[in-house]
């Protein structure tokens, strides 16, 4: 299933190290939680994520880091459950040829729910 095209806007307008970003919506609360990559260093990218509005107004207290570590997390992605209210954020995390993919889950309001696993 495709999701229905709600608005269009940039996710990260500010940073040029930024890249690879996905969005769920959350129809219950009516906000789009928002994830991508961001460059620390040649050999370590971080994932960052906010919520905004359905039009793109930012929520404010929702941006929380889902990787600042130094694992290098690339390819992240996002999935909202409506029975739980909750986001998944994955991401390849590794160098290549030694790569295994990591989850964490968080609330819209910037509360991690679990721990990198």
């Amino acid at each position: 299933m495709i999701d229905p095209v709600l608005a269009i806007f940039g996710v990260d307008v500010n940073a040029t190290s930024s890249f690879s970003g996905d969005s769920a919506y959350d129809h219950s609360g009516g906000g789009v939680m928002h994830c991508y990559s961001v460059v620390f260093s040649a050999s370590d990218y971080d994932v960052a994520a906010y919520a905004t509005d359905r039009f793109g107004n930012v929520w404010n207290g929702s941006f929380g880091w889902t990787d600042f570590t130094s694992a290098h997390w690339v390819h992240p992605r996002i999935a909202h459950n409506g029975y739980t209210d909750r986001f998944l954020i994955v991401g390849t995390v590794g160098q290549p040829g030694a790569r295994v993919i990591y989850g964490a889950v968080r609330s819209v309001w910037n509360f991690p729910i679990s721990g990198q696993s």
